[in-house]
């Protein structure tokens, strides 16, 4: 996959959180969309439910600026090369980097079992040791926004299973779809733990194959969005949806 300049991919990440210290939530969020590798570009949809309240947005991100479209009120805007910048270095590796993402899945050893079902080779995973929670606290860090708790709330974080395959063409190797389930427990409050179930999965497709993205002429004529900004690719993982944009209201943030 490190050699494969462009592609296909979606990303999908359900959170369920209940009891304890934290009020009860549920958040979903569909990416999908196409890659370009060198020089980075990215063209996707962002689609999320957060306790039953839909958004939608379309995102473009080519060197240098990143353009932001609400279908709800028909207009693009433009981010500061600055924010551009920012959210091109806290994109996920499931993303913009599959190699590097699911040769991570390598830290969990021993556990790891193969099987070839219809063509495909399938490296799968059950369990809830040390290496576990190791793997999935990289996918936390996007996920939960894991860097912004407190050392006590990281430190919390007890595992109770862990279950993840990864899929490949048996032939080329080259990746097709993961699934990241999880179960664990994180205390917000000391003493107080809270539920947080995750399924986190994903598929690449059209590998080598996918059309050049084109910024569209009225992206390319917006107007730049003023901060403060709290945008779904300014966190690894790309999970949320964008907040606080003055010409882009209505868009819940998570």
């Amino acid at each position: 996959m490190a050699d494969v300049g462009r592609y296909a991919f979606t990303l999908h990440l359900v959170q369920k959180l209940s009891g304890g210290a934290a009020a009860a939530s549920a958040f979903e969020v569909t990416n999908a969309g196409k890659v370009e590798r060198s020089p980075l570009k990215l063209d996707q949809t962002i689609d999320s439910v957060q306790d039953g309240e839909k958004s939608s947005l379309r995102a473009i991100l080519v060197p240098g600026a990143y353009y932001v479209y609400d279908p709800s009120f028909e207009e693009w805007g433009k981010l500061s090369d600055e924010q551009a910048a920012d959210i091109a270095r806290t994109l996920s590796d499931y993303q913009i980097d599959p190699a590097a993402a699911l040769s991570s899945a390598a830290s969990l050893g021993a556990g790891l079992s193969l099987a070839v079902e219809a063509g495909r080779d399938v490296v799968s995973y059950e369990g809830k040791g040390p290496e576990a929670l190791a793997f999935l606290e990289n996918i936390l860090e996007g996920t939960l926004d894991l860097g912004s708790l407190d050392e006590a709330a990281r430190k919390s974080i007890a595992l109770k299973s862990l279950s993840a395959s990864f899929t490949l063409d048996a032939v080329t190797h080259l990746p097709l779809a993961y699934r990241i389930a999880s179960e664990m427990t994180i205390e917000y409050e000391p003493g107080s733990p809270s539920a947080l179930s995750q399924l986190f999965e994903g598929t690449y497709a059209k590998h080598g194959e996918t059309e050049a993205i084109v910024v569209p002429e009225a992206a390319q004529a917006a107007p730049e969005l003023d901060p403060p900004i709290d945008d779904p690719a300014a966190t690894e993982g790309d999970i949320g949806t964008l907040d606080d944009l003055d010409e882009l209201e209505g868009l819940d943030s998570y």
